[in-house]
Parts: C-alpha cells; structure tokens; sequence
C-alpha cells in the first residue's frame, strides 16, 4: 500500500487537475512510502473524457525502488550518471517486456520530435510506425539465442524523412519473476555510411574505366 505525504498529495491533487483541464497525460516521478518503507515511483495520470463525466482518469505508478537506492548507496553514481546520460551522442531507451518505454534519454525523444516525458510509458510500436510484431518477434528472438546481448544495424526515417542508420546495441535486464527490461544504446552512423558508400562508388568508376588516379571522396 502506497501512502502519500501531504506534500506528495497535493503534488498529485494539483497534477490531476492540471491532466483533466488540459485533456493531456501529465508523467512526473515522486518519493513515497510502501508498507513503511521509501520508494521511488514514476507517476502517470491519463485523463478519460465520457459522455457523463468530465473528470475521471487513470493513475499508472510504476515503482522504481532500485533507482532510488542505487542513487543514495552510492555517492558516484548520480554525477556519473548525469555526465554519461547528458553528454552522450547515443540514443537510449529502456523498455519493459510489455514494450513500453520506462526511460529515454534527450537524444532518443529529440529524434523522433518528441520530449522525453511525452514517450515515456507509450509503447514502442506507437513512436515508430517501423516496430510491428515481426520486429518484436525478431527481436526477441535474437536476444535469446545471443544470452541477452546483441547488435545490430537499421535503417529509419527522421522527422525530415531522411534515411538514418543506426547500429543499435541492445541489453537484456532479468527483474524479478518473469519481468525484464531491454536497454537499447542507439549509434547514428549515418556518416561513415555515406563515406563507405562514396568510397565504394569511386572504386567502381576506377574499375570500369581503368582510370586509376585517385578520385576524392567527399567527407561527411
């Protein structure tokens, strides 16, 4: 049983009615107390507009507990963390077996023209229209037969339409009983692409024309 702190109530009360007015879903993630003990819960409110009622909705809490006590066990992992997740040129996400989003970085949400908070528990298939259920099923099945890690390489459309290639590394994480998490590390290697398509262009000029000076390949 979740209790809330009078501060944490008021927090939600004001949440909740910020979600009906503005007909949106409001995510934000609070401290609380379960059975006692400190947790740490992300936090989602859907508003559900009927024909007679105007102010019913949906309270999703997902509990991460372990997030909070990594964070206060060790005093290097909150600025490590911070530096790694702010300063990378990857593209991460986590999501649970469900496929739903449980966390991306800025990276990730700005690809897809989004901010982070509005991707955060939708399911993957809802972001990017690629991801079906074969993917999934490939996916899956590659995790399994790779004990839970491997990489490989897509190709996806960012919001001006252009082809992005990316080299996606992708993590299984067990939880308890048969829950677990897929971690995603995401590489645009868009650029070496083209210069490796570039450079093999030039060789088959050089190869069918016998010209054997060197062409120059554009860097991208």
């Amino acid at each position: 049983r979740i209790q809330l702190s009078k501060e944490n109530y008021d927090l939600l009360e004001e949440k909740v009615i910020e979600a009906i007015n503005t007909n949106t879903d409001i995510n934000y993630e609070s401290n609380t107390l379960n059975n006692g003990k400190e947790s740490y819960h992300s936090i989602k409110i859907s508003p559900i507009y009927t024909p007679n009622s105007a102010s019913e909705f949906v309270l999703i809490i997902f509990t991460l507990t372990d997030k909070l006590k990594i964070e206060n066990e060790s005093p290097v992992y909150k600025p490590l963390y911070d530096a790694f997740i702010k300063n990378t040129n990857l593209l991460i996400y986590c999501k649970n077996e469900q496929n739903n989003f449980q966390f991306v970085n800025d990276n990730f949400a700005n690809f897809y023209g989004k901010e982070a908070y509005e991707i955060v528990n939708s399911n993957e298939s809802k972001i990017d229209s690629k991801i079906d259920e074969t993917y999934l099923e490939n996916e899956a099945k590659q995790l399994l037969e790779n004990k839970g890690k491997y990489t490989s390489e897509e190709v996806r459309k960012n919001l001006q339409d252009t082809e992005t290639f990316f080299e996606i590394i992708k993590v299984l994480i067990p939880m308890k009983a048969d829950k677990f998490l897929i971690l995603g590390m995401i590489n645009d290697v868009t650029n070496q692409r083209n210069y490796e398509k570039e450079k093999n262009r030039k060789l088959e000029i050089q190869q069918r024309t016998g010209f054997t000076k060197d062409l120059k390949i554009t860097n991208y």
